[in-house]
């Protein structure tokens, strides 16, 4: 028999909900349901459900007019009554049969169209996966009694912390968003809160021991805060799952990325007694309704997310694992929340996405969609993170001369500059075509900033492999970039397949030589500015001078504008003057000059 690999189970993971949920000390009883389930599905893979071609759940032209969905339905409610008839108090109840794409509704469908004999196998193996993934993904672990309720006759108090990247602080936003249709107010302070949500990054080791930090803090403050809710969501709760509880006990929720809808349903489970854990992915779920709440003081720059998860399979990275499959957001609904951000005062949107190149909305491409953004804000700076080598085409820098509202700063990852190692973090591209597609964004866009990711010490990286990534470095002449040492992460291919054998001394060594060349590359790109003129937007005041705010050129560097403070402030435009410099930072003064360069 053909077996399922996970991104089969993945696909059908959506049929197993909290309904479906496993406790420690009812581990036979949810082992009970699982098993109804899994002799319901053998039964409707006989009768020839066809599940995965429809994302809203049953349809189809029935077989002889046997009502298969209803009786799903039917089923479905009767396995959870057998677990709680049993002893497994606080079994969910959230089904997920017959729903559509949103989990919103349940449609009454009672056709079924006849199952494909490619797939007559899959459902077979998916029979006895039931079960199996029921207690993977979607656990339940009893507390004792309910949580305390926070004093009567105030509103619930959220505090939102973020790590991580730029997708993680738009995720933020959905997540508060939510709250605050439940009716949560927010805080700047965790020490006020009721609930405080830790969205994790899980990239590099360093980042999740920086969590279980955090962790270690906050349970001095459910000491003094009984009712407290403590939850962990992102991709670091996606990859640890169930271990969060194990290894700190304060941890009341854990939420993975396609999760968040559920957040309301968690929380009121959490409020019962027990702790919640919802980690699904989708290869549907864009968010694409949800209403982000701006989580930033001031109305200046805001994200737009327009895709989600990955197909790359980057041998170092973790992200396929925690955020799933690529699916890009509709357009329509991408413009409608530009038009909205517009109309709000915003004055610079950023597009995101793991890999924006690869945006596709039923033929629509990215370069296409650039254009419908900049035409429909003509107002506003429009930036876009990340972009991949392998896929950015002419087209899309095209698209950015053209248009004049859309910024010339392209952030192009290189991670290695040896084709040898380039082919062992499967990047799909080698040095020559990276330099190219350097030479193109030079060609098309002559003031364009360019920014880069390099990981040095990978996995069998030799010397002569990291000659060759400063020799790389050189030749792009990077205006700025982010640079780490390899850090493992465990499930991804590299762990797999190679041994972490550059040591930690030699790694580090490394990183400080690339550091210093691309500090040296920095300063040079930025003496190149000295006395010329650029549109700058204020973003805030200055940590180091209450009369200087800082902002960033439109083509994306920083910038910190002398004495403006009592003149202007943040959200607004000006044309500034550099007259110094360091490698990271242009230091200008207000001009009414042109912006075209010196007069």
């Amino acid at each position: 028999m053909d077996e399922l690999d996970e991104e089969d189970a993945l696909i059908y993971s959506h049929f197993t909900h909290n309904g479906f949920v496993a406790f420690k000390e009812f581990f036979f009883e949810a082992f009970f349901v699982g098993f109804v389930i899994a002799i319901f599905f053998a039964e409707a893979g006989a009768f020839g459900i066809d599940f995965p071609d429809d994302t809203r759940g049953f349809f189809g032209e029935g077989i002889d007019e046997i009502d298969i969905a209803s009786k799903a339905l039917e089923v479905l409610p009767l396995a959870t009554y057998f677990g709680l008839a049993l002893g497994g108090r606080g079994l969910g109840h959230d089904f997920h049969f017959g729903q559509d794409c949103n989990r919103n509704t349940i449609w009454p469908h009672k056709e079924t169209h006849a199952l494909r004999i490619p797939h007559r196998k899959k459902y077979a193996n998916f029979s006895y996966l039931c079960a199996n993934m029921a207690l993977a993904h979607t656990r339940i672990y009893g507390q004792d009694s309910p949580l305390p309720r926070p004093p009567e006759g105030r509103r619930y108090m959220a505090y939102v912390e973020t790590y991580g990247c730029q997708m993680n602080f738009a995720d933020s936003e959905l997540v508060a968003g939510l709250l605050h249709q439940e009716g949560y107010s927010f805080t700047t302070r965790p020490e006020e809160a009721d609930l405080i949500l830790i969205n994790t990054c899980a990239i590099r080791e360093h980042a999740e021991e920086k969590i279980w930090q955090r962790l270690r803090y906050l349970e001095s403050l459910k000491t003094v805060r009984p009712h407290l809710m403590v939850g962990v969501i992102g991709c670091m709760a996606e990859r640890l799952r169930q271990r969060l509880f194990e290894e700190s006990p304060v941890v009341d929720l854990v939420m993975g990325p396609d999760s968040y809808r559920h957040l309301p349903h968690l929380i009121r489970q959490v409020e019962s007694g027990t702790k919640a854990i919802h980690t699904l992915l989708s290869r549907e779920e864009t968010y694409a309704d949800l209403a982000p709440l701006r989580l930033a003081p001031n109305k200046v720059s805001a994200y737009l997310s327009i895709m989600r998860g990955c197909n790359n399979m980057c041998t170092f990275c973790i992200v396929p694992f925690t955020r799933g499959r690529e699916r890009s957001r509709p357009c329509q609904s991408i413009i409608q929340e530009a038009i909205q951000l517009a109309k709000a005062g915003y004055k610079e949107i950023t597009l995101l996405g793991q890999n924006v190149d690869s945006y596709n909305d039923n033929g629509l491409r990215f370069a296409q969609l650039l254009r419908i953004v900049a035409e429909a804000v003509p107002n506003v700076w429009i930036r876009f993170a990340t972009s991949h080598p392998k896929d950015m085409l002419d087209e899309v820098l095209e698209t950015i001369a053209a248009c004049p509202n859309l910024s010339p700063y392209i952030h192009l990852p290189i991670q290695s500059g040896s084709n040898r190692i380039l082919a062992r973090m499967n990047r799909g591209y080698t040095v020559e075509w990276y330099l190219e597609r350097i030479s193109a964004i030079r060609r098309y866009l002559p003031n364009a900033v360019i920014s880069t990711d390099i990981i040095v010490g990978f996995c069998g990286e030799t010397e002569e492999d990291f000659q060759e990534t400063l020799s790389a470095m050189r030749a792009a002449a990077f205006d700025s970039g982010y640079y780490f040492m390899y850090s493992e992460r465990p499930g991804t291919l590299a762990a797999r397949r190679y041994k972490d054998d550059i040591p930690p001394e030699v790694k580090k060594g490394r990183l400080e030589q690339v550091i210093a060349l691309a500090q040296q590359l920095s300063l040079e790109s930025n003496q190149r500015e000295i006395g010329r003129v650029h549109p700058v937007l204020l973003e805030k005041v200055s940590r180091r001078a209450s009369e200087d705010l800082t902002g960033r050129t439109f083509h994306g560097k920083a910038v910190v504008v002398r004495d403006i403070a009592r003149s202007h402030q943040p959200g607004d435009r000006v044309f500034v003057r550099i007259r110094e410099v360091t490698s990271a930072t242009l230091i200008a003064e207000a001009t009414d000059a042109s912006p075209l360069g010196v007069d």
